[in-house]
């Protein structure tokens, strides 16, 4: 009796999964309110993720079209419930899937709707709001869909994509955001006795020099230590100063200190 009910529970669940994979999905349309997204690629990539991580078989783009273009269905302005699933039907699809982007002050806003061609089925509906990063797109649209389908999400993914907090620390501390690596050069004035000394003829024990010269060089910096707004940096600067009053006056500087990587202090 045992292995009767193993077995019918094992016909009950390939069922379940034969259906599931022998339903057909076709993404109709996809709308943009905001500059920075194309909506064919968006489609496309939409199409892409149902075909990676769902057990869905998406309609051919290409089919799909030819199919919509027969019945006078333009997708480009296919967005209501009606028309989906009047698209469905022709493409012979159990759903349609339409997408919708859009800029809200400084985040993005992203909506997806599967529409199912059977009216007794429920309409599945989610949307979720992201920070303001048109080039994270695919990451925004995967995590919606898995937010569509009931999949798991990644936790630092959503995070990176949602939390301001992160945002700010992963784009105030890199190290080639805040490398202040380059030339340096200015003007050294002494005073005191040390002016006094420059300023002596030679057979004083002087320099017989102005006491102020250029000087130039090169600062080379690494950061080692990364963490909130802190930067911890190594810096080696070698610098030539007197060439303008006809000497070479070499010196080289080792510094070993802290930035405030936001402000800059």
């Amino acid at each position: 009796m045992k292995l009767k009910n193993y077995f019918t529970s094992l016909f009950i669940v390939f069922s379940l999964t034969a259906h599931a994979s022998s339903e057909r999905v076709a993404v109709v349309s996809f709308e943009t309110t905001a500059d920075h997204f194309d909506p064919l690629t968006l489609q496309i990539q939409l199409e892409l993720l149902v075909d990676d991580y769902s057990d869905y078989t998406i309609v051919d783009r290409y089919e799909l079209a030819e199919r919509l273009e027969r019945t006078h269905i333009d997708p480009k302005l296919c967005f209501s419930e009606s028309c989906l699933r009047n698209a469905a039907n022709h493409a012979n699809a159990d759903w349609a899937i339409s997408g919708q982007i859009t800029k809200l002050s400084d985040n993005i806003i992203l909506i997806l709707r599967m529409i199912p061609t059977d009216s007794t089925l429920n309409i599945r509906r989610t949307s979720m709001k992201f920070l303001n990063l048109p080039k994270q797109t695919d990451g925004m649209l995967k995590l919606t869909f898995e937010k569509l389908l009931g999949l798991e999400q990644d936790p630092m993914v959503l995070k990176s994509l949602t939390d301001p907090t992160t945002l700010a620390n992963s784009t105030n501390v890199p190290s080639n955001y805040l490398n202040l690596s380059g030339p340096r050069m200015g003007y050294t004035f002494y005073t005191g006795e040390a002016a006094r000394i420059l300023k002596a003829p030679k057979h004083e024990g002087g320099y017989d020099m102005t006491p102020a010269m250029f000087m130039f060089g090169y600062q080379m910096e690494q950061a080692y230590l990364k963490g909130d707004n802190i930067q911890g940096l190594f810096e080696f600067i070698p610098q030539v100063s007197g060439l303008d009053q006809g000497k070479f006056l070499p010196n080289i500087t080792f510094l070993n200190g802290l930035r405030d990587a936001k402000h800059g202090f």
